[in-house]
This record gives C-alpha cells, structure tokens and sequence, in this order.
C-alpha cells in the first residue's frame, strides 16, 4: 500500500494538483493575514478615537464642574463614566501630578497616572489618550483614560477573538469570517479547476512517458497519439522523430548483424534465427539443410587477393541461388534460403517434406553448377564444391542439425571432392572416432607414444639402396598401428601437424646418425608440414639438429605435398632457400594429385619430383596412367629434377618405370617401411658389416 501511495505521489499530475493546492492555501493565508492586521488597525483606530473622545469629555465636564464650584461632585461623574464603560480606567491629576479623582470600571487595566503622556499612546494591552483641565485659559489638571483592549486574553489576537471582539471587534470578526468563507469557496472550486488545467496540460507528457516504456520494452511501433500543446506538442514531436531514427537505427544495426556484407546473403547469424524459426514454426514434415564447402578457395584468395575472392564469392553465390530458383522449383515445392555460412560455406535451408530423388538432384545440380569457369573482370577461374546434407524433424535441436551437416559435408571432402553426402548413423559413428583418434594422438605425442619407420629408396639403374624416407607410425595401445592414412589427415587439420614433424626430423637424424658411411651416404627424405618451414627460426632448428647428430646438411632431403608448396599461404621460396643455402635439398611430395599451378613450380627450385602411388600402382597395364607417368617425367627433365616413382608394388610397373628413365623408386616391391632397428640391419647387411638374411628382391648394397 505504501508503495500504491508512493507511486501515485510520484505522478507529474498529482504533484502539479499538490502544488497548486499549497499554494492557494498559503496564498489565503497570507491574504486572510493581511485582512486580519488591517482589519485590527481600523479597530484599534476606532478605539483610539473613542479613548479620546472620552477624555476630553471628562475634561470638560470636570472644567464646568470646576467653574460652578462643584468641584466635589467630580468623583460620582467619573465613577459614573467607567460604569458606562466597564473597560476604562480615568483618572484626574492636578498640576502637579497629584491625583484628585481616580476611577476604574470591572474591565480595566490600572492606570499608571505616573506616565505623563502627552499624546495618545497604544501599548501591548492598553490605550492611553490625555485631556487638559482648562478653565478660562488656564490650566487647572490633566485627564487620563486609559482603555483596555484584552480582556482574559493575553494576546491581541486572542482580545479579537475573545470577549473584546464582541464590543470593540465585532465588525472585524465579521469581516474575517466572511472573507475566510470566500477564500474557502475559491479552494474548494480553484483545486477542481486546477486539476482539470493540470491534467490538460501533463495528459501530453503521459502519453509519451507511456511511449516511452513501449518502446523501452521493444516496441517500436508504439503509437504517440498527438494530445500536448507548445512545448509538450514539441516533445512529442521530437520522441517521434527519435523513435523514427531510433527504428531505422536498429534496422540497420539488424541487417549489419544478419547480412553477410560481401554477398548481401544472411550470414551465420541470420541463418541460424531463420532455423530456429523453422524448426519452432514451421513445416509438421521439417525440411533439410544443405552445407556447400568451396574446394580450394584459399588458395584464390592467397594467390589472386582477398578482394577477387570475395567477387568469386558473390558470382558463387549468383549461381547457386540461380540453381535454387530454377531447379528447386521444378523438382520441389516449398521454401528454401540461402546463406553464406562464413569464410567459403553457403547453406541451404529447404523447408518441407524433400523426396530422396529430389534430395539428391538438387544437390548434384548444385555441384554441376560450379563446373563453368567463373569470369571475374578479365580473369577466369575453376572453383569446385562438395556438399553436405541432412534433413531435420520439427523441434530437432538447431545444434545436431547443423552439427550433421558439417560432418556430412566433411565426409565429402574426404572423398575427393566435388562430392555429396547425406548424413547417415555411419558418419556419425566416424566423426566419433575421429575425435577420439584427435584426443589419444594429442596424448601419444605428449607420451613420446610415436615412431619413425624408414622405407627404402632405390636406385632403378643399380637396384641399390640410396637413401630412406621416414614415415611416421602410431603403435595405438588396443588397436596396433594406426593408418597413416587415418591420423595424418586429423594431425593436419587438428595442427597436431607441425608437432610430429619436429618429432620425426629429430628422430629420424638421431637414427640416422648410426647409418654415416664415409663413402656411401645415404639420403634421408622428411616430410614437413607447411606450419613448420614457415615458422620463424626454423632453418636454424633444422641446422642445430644436424650438427647434434654430426650428419652433413647434404644427406637430409625436405619434402613438401605439392597442394601444401603451390598454395603456402607465404611464399614458401624464402624459407626454403634459407636451408638450401645450408645444403639442404627439396622433393614435391605426391605429385600429380593437387592444383598444380606449373607457372610457380619452377620458382620454387625443387630437387626431386616425386610421383604419386596412385598413378605408379597398375600403371603398366593402364594406358591412360602411363601417358600421364610420361608426361610428368618429361616435365620433371626440363626443369632438372630427378625423379621418385611411389607406390611400386609389381614387377611389370617397376619395369615401366625403370625403361622410362625414371631414377628412383620405392614401394612394397622391395619392403614396407621398417623399424629402424630392421632398417639398419638390412642396410648393413648389404654393405656387408654384418650377416643377415638374404635382402629383399632387387635391393643391392649402395
């Protein structure tokens, strides 16, 4: 209640009624004030008038009582005057302050005949007014009338209202009382009347503080009717002006925090709202979101600039929302959105009930849609996709529909690319795994849990051992060794990456250092991970570790994938010809399966060429492969760089590649890679330092 009572005393209107009320009470106080104390000088006035009036009167009779020498009978005249007037008090004195007659009525205050006034005087209490006794000219005494203006009471006020009032003050009472009920008339009907005026006049000032809190709650749309006048007109006019730009405002700020500035598309924000709409709202039969990951599009934007690839993105973008406007509509009726999702990802969002068939017709024509060059002012380029799928049920969580997605778009990309998936129990059951895999590798590596195997290298022309290659193995706890195939591409995307790199090179030199021969080195081949050769200081880590394992720079060979060295975000020739300037050499790793950008290869000044397994293995009973072998090696010949043919597991494609010309060779043919324990052993044992079994087939010592 207390509270109820605070509020509506805090009200603009009910303040303003307050304030008035104060002040025409004290404004008929002061006035009822005034009235009081004029009223009581007229009184007063009149009091002293009658004073004197009675003291020369008695002056005068008592000068004829005096000159008709009854002089004696003064005392009964006197005595008869202030029975008359029960408030008065009179006294005669002759020239010598003597007293001769003295007289007071019931009501009177003792006069002092000691004061020798000559005039009229008003005290607090009284009224003293003098008369002189003439008698043909000559002075014979004084009159004194002193008058009592109180009676009981001790103040004026109190005499006024008292028993003095009903004598002396009555006209002043009355005066009072009639002005005190027309003050009180003016109140009563002055406060209505003012509170009506106020109400007029705030009714303004409550609609905009009534605005005001819609809008603060969000709403703004709230209307303002137009109810002030001058200067409230003038605020309302100004909230709306302010509620105007406040909307336009936060439209703004909205489309900026939705909308993807580049494609004008909504970005990952907008999409998801748009989402959790639908999955709250929309379809009984949910729908199917579709992830589009651009294949390689980094590399444009390393290699052309950010601003041609954010023009690659906009014509991206075109083109699908074409694919969406035509193919869509022709094998689907319902909603659909598009939306960049962040950096190279757009997503679709497909509201309704999607047949398998038209599921996966829309997708492939998505992907088709990408196999035109794009024209970019006067540049053309190629730019792929793989996509992944996945439909929702209404009230799906927003989270796991997204989350399938990517792990489906995902499954895509790890299957070459320009590729579809749908979601399915079997993905989901990977993307497990993979996590898992990520947490025991990042563990293995903290544990020292890795080793180094060491393939051998041939020599095509001898059959000698030239040199190994070290690979990188995982001996899990449960289950064996782990594919390389399996936890390489989860160290790379993880950045566990440049952490097993750093481990293999300093393992493999600590091993190698074993295998120094004077007279028949042997080349030892690292794969490093582009985070590596572009860390600062890492030629001399490189350089430190060969002078720990007292190996000559010239023995270590580097190898880089060809994806990884033609698209470095940094151009990898700096780094590299720091640690060429050491001595150390260069290999492109798995060539034949990136984006071979041929313009920059020469540029980047390596020393061998290694062909990748998948164009080695079979290829001397598959044509196609053998010309593509062909023309790799005549490549390879006019920039200088040897050769390393991979993956040779058959007698007849060992010999396709020895006839070519092809110098080196390595593969299941002759042996896995080894332990380094084996490794040496065979190397040793071909050299003849130490008995062992007969050597693989075709290996002689170097």
């Amino acid at each position: 209640m207390i509270a109820n009572a605070k509020r509506l005393l805090g009200r603009l209107r009910v303040q303003f009624t307050l304030y008035i009320a104060l002040l025409l009470v004290a404004f008929t106080v002061l006035v009822l004030a005034f009235n009081w104390r004029g009223q009581t000088e007229i009184a007063i006035d009149r009091l002293q008038a009658h004073v004197e009036y009675v003291a020369t009167l008695t002056a005068r009779i008592a000068a004829d009582r005096i000159s008709e020498g009854d002089g004696f009978g003064l005392p009964q005249i006197v005595e008869d005057i202030v029975e008359l007037e029960e408030s008065i008090a009179i006294t005669l004195t002759d020239l010598d302050g003597n007293v001769i007659v003295s007289a007071m009525g019931a009501e009177a205050v003792e006069a002092e005949a000691s004061l020798a006034l000559d005039h009229a005087e008003v005290a607090d209490d009284r009224i003293h007014a003098d008369a002189e006794i003439v008698l043909d000219g000559e002075r014979m005494g004084v009159v004194r009338v002193v008058r009592s203006i109180q009676t009981g009471a001790t103040t004026l006020g109190g005499a006024i209202l008292g028993g003095v009032a009903a004598e002396e003050f009555s006209s002043v009472r009355e005066v009072l009382v009639r002005n005190a009920l027309i003050a009180l008339t003016v109140f009563l009907f002055a406060i209505p009347i003012a509170a009506l005026m106020v109400w007029r006049v705030t009714r303004g000032m409550t609609a905009v503080t009534e605005a005001a809190g819609k809008v603060a709650a969000g709403d703004l749309d709230a209307e303002l009717p137009k109810t002030g006048t001058g200067e409230v007109a003038d605020l309302q006019a100004a909230f709306r002006t302010m509620q105007s730009r406040l909307r336009n405002s936060i439209d703004g700020m909205e489309t900026l925090a939705y909308t993807d500035t580049i494609t004008r598309l909504p970005n990952r924000s907008g999409f998801q709202r748009r989402l959790e709409s639908v999955v709250e709202n929309g379809s009984r039969h949910g729908g199917a979101l579709m992830m589009i990951d651009l294949d390689h599009f980094q590399g444009i934007n390393d290699t052309l600039g950010h601003t041609f690839g954010d023009e690659v993105l906009r014509a991206v973008a075109a083109r699908i929302e074409a694919v969406l406007a035509t193919s869509a509509a022709e094998r689907w009726i319902g909603e659909w959105s598009l939306a960049r999702f962040g950096g190279d990802e757009f997503v679709i969002l497909l509201v309704g009930d999607i047949t398998d068939d038209s599921f996966a017709a829309l997708a492939e024509a998505v992907i088709r849609s990408m196999d035109d060059a794009l024209r970019i002012g006067e540049t053309r380029v190629h730019i792929g996709c793989s996509l992944g799928a996945t439909r929702f049920r209404h009230g799906q969580p927003c989270d796991e529909i997204v989350q399938r997605a990517d792990l489906a778009t995902y499954a895509a990309k790890r299957s070459g690319r320009r590729a579809a998936r749908f979601f399915t129990p079997e993905i989901g059951v990977a993307a497990r795994r993979r996590a898992e895999l990520e947490n025991e590798l990042r563990q293995a590596i903290n544990l020292g849990s890795l080793a180094v195997h060491f393939q051998p290298v041939i020599s095509t022309a001898s059959g000698a051992i030239v040199g190994a290659e070290a690979l990188v193995r995982w001996p899990h706890a449960t289950e064996g060794f782990v594919a390389p195939g399996e936890f390489i591409p989860i160290a790379e995307e993880s950045g566990l990456i440049a952490e097993i790199g750093e481990f293999v090179l300093e393992e493999s030199l600590r091993c190698f250092r074993e295998l120094a021969h004077p007279t028949r080195p042997l080349t030892l081949s690292v794969n490093i991970a582009p985070a590596q050769l572009q860390q600062e200081g890492f030629a001399e880590k490189v350089a430190g570790a060969l002078d720990r394992n007292a190996l000559p720079p010239e023995c270590l060979e580097l190898e880089l994938t060809e994806t990884s060295a033609i698209l470095m975000s940094d151009d990898p020739g700096r780094p590299m010809q720091r640690l060429r300037d050491l001595g150390i050499r260069f290999a492109i790793d798995d060539f034949g399966t990136g984006h071979s950008h041929l313009i920059r290869l020469p540029q980047l000044k390596f020393d061998r060429l290694k062909i990748d397994r998948s164009f080695i293995d079979g290829v001397a009973g598959n044509g196609d492969n053998q010309k593509i072998v062909a023309a790799i090696t005549t490549l390879a010949r006019s920039l200088g760089l040897a050769i390393v043919a991979e993956g040779v597991e058959r007698e007849q494609d060992y010999e396709f590649v020895r006839d070519l010309g092809i110098e080196f060779a390595q593969g299941f043919l002759w042996c896995p890679a080894l332990p380094f324990a084996e490794f040496a052993a065979l190397v040793r044992a071909l050299r003849g330092e130490s008995e062992a079994a007969e050597p693989p087939r075709a290996v002689q010592p170097a």
